[in-house]
């Protein structure tokens, strides 16, 4: 408590002091110049002000692009799955005629054999068409 009233009477002392220094002259100059650099740290305030509210602007602009971007990026990717699911399903009609296919061929080979058997060697085939017949080879 003692400490607390100190404290109080050697701030009011110097309080009392610097006050006895402006009446010599000095505070209306240094008051001035006080005057000045509040009025310059008040325009950087403004203008600092006005760059944070540019990168509020800029940041909201940015947050919505980022919004757009990924709602693109969710449709995009729902496109490829489907596209996905096209290919597999478009690969496996391929494999599927693929082996139709090799069916038939396998087929048609074997009954052009029979034919083949069943013709008599002494049997003399018409001029037109060739001794043996030749079959495509197809590959896939």
């Amino acid at each position: 408590m003692i400490r607390l009233r100190l404290v109080l009477v050697l701030v009011a002392l110097v309080g009392c002091w610097g006050l006895a220094g402006c009446q010599e002259g000095a505070c209306p100059a240094r008051t001035a110049r006080l005057q000045e650099e509040l009025k310059a740290v008040q325009q950087a305030r403004e203008g600092l002000r006005r760059d944070l509210d540019a990168c509020r602007h800029d940041l909201a602009e940015r947050q919505e692009e980022i919004a757009r971007l990924q709602l693109q990026v969710v449709q995009l990717q729902q496109e490829r799955d489907e596209l996905k699911q096209t290919l597999v399903s478009r690969t496996q009609e391929r494999d599927l005629h693929a082996a139709a296919l090799a069916d038939l061929r396998t087929g048609i080979k074997s009954l052009l054999e029979k034919v083949e058997a069943q013709l008599s060697p002494d049997r003399s085939l018409p001029a037109a068409m060739p001794a043996t017949v030749k079959t495509a080879s197809w590959s896939f």
